[in-house]
C-alpha cells in the first residue's frame, strides 16, 4: 500500500485471506474494488487518528511526551503536528492495491519524526529562538535538543495487516446489502 516516494504502509496477507479476497475479486470485481477502496479509506482514517491521538491505538505505542520547549513554542499543538493534519495523510491506487501514507513533500519529515535524534543548539540558534518567540522569555534553552523516537509505520502496518482483510470483507458485505436493498446487481 505505498506510493512512489511516499512513506506509508505496505501489507502482505496470509494465504487464507488472500484466497478469499481473490475469489471475491474474481466473482464480483466492481463490488470488490469499491470495498477495497472503502477499506483503504478506513485505514487512512485510522492513521490520521493515530497521529492526532499521539499513538496508543491500532498497534502504535503512545508517543513520547513532547519536549518542554516544544510545548512553550506550540502550546495548542496536537501530537504529530503537521504530520497529523488530515490533508497530508493520503491514499491512492497502486497496481491492484492501495497505498496509505504521507504526501511526498512530507516523506522525509515523517521518517525523521519516527527516529530518535540529538543535535546541539548553537548560540545563534538560541538567540534567534528567544528573539522570535516571546513564549520562551525566561526559559533556559538546553544545549542539546533530544528527540525521542515515535514509531508509527511499522507497528501500524503490523496491526493493519491483520485488520485490513476483515475491513475489506466488512465493506464488501455492507456494499452488497446496500445494492441488494436498491435492487442493484452485485457485479
Amino acid at each position: 500500500m505505498m506510493g512512489g516516494g511516499s512513506l506509508g504502509v505496505a501489507l502482505e496477507f496470509d494465504a487464507e485471506s488472500k484466497a478469499l479476497l481473490k475469489r471475491l475479486e474474481r466473482e464480483t470485481p466492481r463490488t470488490f474494488r469499491a470495498a477495497h477502496a472503502a477499506a483503504a479509506t478506513r485505514a487512512q482514517n485510522r492513521l490520521r487518528k493515530v497521529m492526532r491521538m499521539g499513538g496508543g491505538l491500532y498497534g502504535v505505542p503512545p508517543f513520547a511526551p513532547r519536549h518542554e520547549m516544544t510545548l512553550l513554542l506550540h502550546p495548542n499543538g496536537v501530537p504529530g503536528g503537521m504530520l497529523a493534519d488530515k490533508s497530508v495523510i493520503q491514499k491512492g491506487r497502486i497496481g491492484d492495491g492501495q497505498w496509505i501514507g504521507w504526501v511526498d513533500r512530507l516523506t522525509e519529515w515523517a521518517s525523521v519524526y519516527q527516529g530518535a535524534g540529538r543535535y546541539p543548539f548553537e548560540g545563534w540558534q538560541k538567540a534567534a529562538l528567544h528573539r522570535n518567540n516571546r513564549s520562551l522569555d525566561g526559559y533556559h534553552i538546553p544545549d542539546y535538543y533530544d528527540r525521542p523516537p515515535r514509531m508509527v509505520i511499522d507497528p501500524f502496518s503490523a496491526d493493519l495487516a491483520a485488520a485490513f482483510p476483515k475491513m475489506v470483507i466488512e465493506m464488501y458485505e455492507k456494499i452488497c446489502k446496500r445494492r441488494e436493498k436498491k435492487g442493484q446487481v452485485i457485479a
